[in-house]
């Protein structure tokens, strides 16, 4: 019987193995993150992954979270470690809640704040997170899509709705803080907000709203009539 860990090294993908996160390193300036793990039998493995992954991973374990990944193909050319039974590129990125715990349910713009208002508020720098809800408005989970300077931040429609199609979401809050202070939305919160309402349509995932959060006030993109 040939062995299928061998076989997998040999062809070059890899194995059929889950990891349970243990720690994850991002190293400043750098695109990939590397981390550890332990598998189904306890042994250590190491894996390397993309920054954004690699920042829902350290959101989840700084959360006290239960975090699994898994190789989800060939490593990406951004990856220099080989794929072995060792090593693997992270293509997907799943998380298992605590039981128990209860979703909270989403109604406005001031449940948004009571979720991650004290997280972006602490925050130098802008961070754009996505809630995902299921289809009773109730909040599954939250994932920072970026982290910007004082005054930008990148967010791609890719990298936002990618968790929610994961997670099957039922629909979408985002939200994003304003370190100046000043909650009003600029020209490109306001540009953003539709195009992702746009790609929101496409998918049948809907953005229930998009809210700014800073220490002088928080704005609503639906209140608004900005979307």
């Amino acid at each position: 019987m040939s062995d299928p860990q061998k076989a997998h090294s040999e062809s070059g993908t890899s194995p059929p193995l889950r990891v349970t996160v243990t720690r994850v390193d991002v190293v400043p300036g750098s695109t990939v993150a590397t981390g550890v793990g332990l598998d189904r039998d306890g042994r250590e493995v190491t894996f390397a992954a993309d920054w954004r992954p690699a920042l829902a991973l350290v959101e989840a374990l700084e959360a006290g979270e239960h975090v699994e990944v898994y190789p989800g193909g060939l490593a990406g050319p951004r990856v220099e470690a080989p794929v072995t039974p060792a090593t693997f590129y992270v293509a997907e990125v799943t998380r298992r809640r605590y039981r128990g715990r209860a979703p909270k349910p989403v109604r406005g713009p001031d449940d948004v704040v009571a979720l991650v208002g004290r997280k972006l508020l602490s925050e130098p720098r802008e961070h754009f997170l996505v809630l995902l809800l299921n289809a009773c408005h109730e909040c599954v989970a939250v994932e920072t899509v970026s982290i910007g300077s004082l005054n930008a931040s990148i967010v791609h429609p890719r990298e936002v709705f990618r968790p929610a199609v994961v997670a099957s979401a039922a629909s979408i809050i985002v939200a994003h803080n304003h370190p100046s202070g000043d909650p009003e939305p600029s020209e490109e919160d306001v540009a953003i907000t539709r195009r992702l309402a746009q790609v929101g349509e496409l998918l049948g995932i809907g953005l229930l709203d998009h809210v700014v959060i800073a220490r002088r006030g928080v704005v609503s993109l639906r209140e608004r009539r900005l979307m």
